[in-house]
Order: structure tokens, then sequence, then C-alpha cells
């Protein structure tokens, strides 16, 4: 049976820096809606402290009834493609041996990239590749929860990996046009999501993202600037019904999500 899906921003969405407090009437309302399935939509990189909070989030989520499906993070659009040894490789020539000062995007970027290709492939490869099939959705977070449970921590090498891995994706992101890098992580969502999903709301605070959502064109092989591993442009008639929910508030009141959540709902009947 197919069903809607929330993407769930965490920070000033989900939390607010209150002792952990989810977002009673947000996450209310979706219960009272009959959405029960969600992902996490979250920007961030990985490190011990970050992926205790997540996961204390999800079990809280999950003993409030939800099914969070995973973790989806910017990491994921490259995490399958780049290689720990390589990450480690750029971090030298980068922070330690300061090969190239300059900053992680732009043309400056791209000539370093260009230039040093044969000492980190696989960062070259993704920097210059958008291959939304490699991209599956909370990997990364999945991997390095294991290790940091696993090890009662998260090696230097995973915390270098996850951040060079952000700064591929943001990265791709501007190139392909977006404001913000969950413009393109949505694209890659629906072109790799679930059967069941029938509809998807977003959930977030940023304006970047929101516009990005609002205004949303899938990235398209023939005008992009990359390589772009995709069969052809979506289509606009398998683009799932998309409702964009800002958030500016854990004060929003219940009814304010209800009646967002309900018309999303309506149009599908």
């Amino acid at each position: 049976m197919k069903k809607a899906v929330a993407l769930l921003d965490v920070d000033h969405t989900l939390l607010f820096d209150i002792d952990d407090e989810i977002n009673e009437n947000l996450t209310r309302a979706l219960l009272d809606n009959g959405i029960d399935r969600v992902y996490l939509f979250t920007d961030m990189t990985l490190n011990a402290n970050v992926i205790e909070e997540r996961n204390r989030l999800v079990k809280g989520l999950e003993e409030m009834g939800f099914a969070v499906q995973g973790v989806i993070t910017p990491n994921d659009l490259v995490w399958g493609v780049v290689t720990t040894v390589d990450a480690v490789e750029t971090h030298r020539m980068c922070v330690l041996d300061n090969v190239y000062k300059g900053k992680f995007h732009g043309p400056d970027f791209e000539t370093f990239l260009q230039n040093n290709h044969d000492s980190f492939p696989s960062i070259y490869r993704a920097a210059t590749t958008y291959n939304p099939s490699v991209c599956v959705f909370g990997e990364a977070f999945n991997e390095a929860s294991l290790e940091n449970y696993r090890d009662q921590s998260l090696s230097d090498a995973t915390k270098i990996k996850s951040i060079f891995a952000k700064v591929l994706a943001d990265h791709l992101s501007q190139l392909l046009g977006y404001k913000h890098v969950k413009g393109l992580l949505f694209d890659a969502f629906i072109r790799q999501m679930p059967a069941w999903v029938s509809s998807v709301l977003v959930f977030d605070d940023n304006q970047n993202v929101i516009a990005d959502i609002e205004n949303f064109l899938p990235v398209k092989a023939a005008t992009s600037k990359i390589n772009v591993m995709i069969a052809d442009t979506l289509e606009e008639a398998i683009i799932p019904h998309t409702t964009m929910v800002p958030v500016t508030s854990k004060d929003t009141p219940l009814r304010h999500y209800n009646s967002i959540i309900s018309a999303h709902l309506q149009q599908l009947s």
C-alpha cells in the first residue's frame, strides 16, 4: 500500500535546543493524519556527538509511533564513491601540507582537483559526476553509527571522509544550480525512493531549502556542467506530489500543520 512520507529536518525543525524536546505539534499533526513513515533529512557531517543525538531522536520518534526509515545526509550523495584513503590524502594535501589553500568550491577548487586527480581518484570522480543510483539513503549515518557503537568512538579517518563527502555534495549542488545541498538530495531521493511512497512532505526552516523544494527543478543531463549518470530527465508525471512545509517556530500551532497536511492528502484523493 502506497503511503505519504515526511522528510524531516532536525535543527530548528524537530529540535529547538531545549533539552532535546521534540516538536510536539509537528509530530502530532503527522500522526493525526496517518503519516508515520519518516526520514530524518539533515544537513550534517558525522561525529560521535551528533550521531548519538540523532540516534536519541530516532528512538524518541519510534516511541511516539513513527517508523523511521533512515537518516539521510549530504554524505549519502557520494559516500559509496569516495574512499577513506583518498579522503585522508586530500585532507593531508589541503590541511596539513597546504598544497591547496582556497575555498572548497568554484574554479580554483576544480583546478586543484583536476591537477591532482591521480592522488585521489575517487575524490575527483565524485566531484565531477552525479550518479543518484549509487546514493543509498542513510548509508553514511548507518556505517558511522555502527563504528561509533562498536569502538565507542569515531575514527579520525571516518570523520575526515565525512567532511570531504559533505564538501563534494555541496560542490555538486552548486554546479547543478541548487541553493542548498538538500535540493540535490531531494533530486536523488525522488529518483531512488521506495516503491511505497505516494507523496512527499518536506519540513525545514532553511530559506534556501524551502526555495529549492517549492521551485524544484530536477537535474537535466543535457544542461549540466558535469557528468550526470541518469537514464533520462525526470518527467513531471513521475515527480511525486510534494508539499514544502516551512517551519518557523516551535510554537507553531497544531492546527497550522494539520491544515497543510490535510490539504496535501486531499489532493491525492
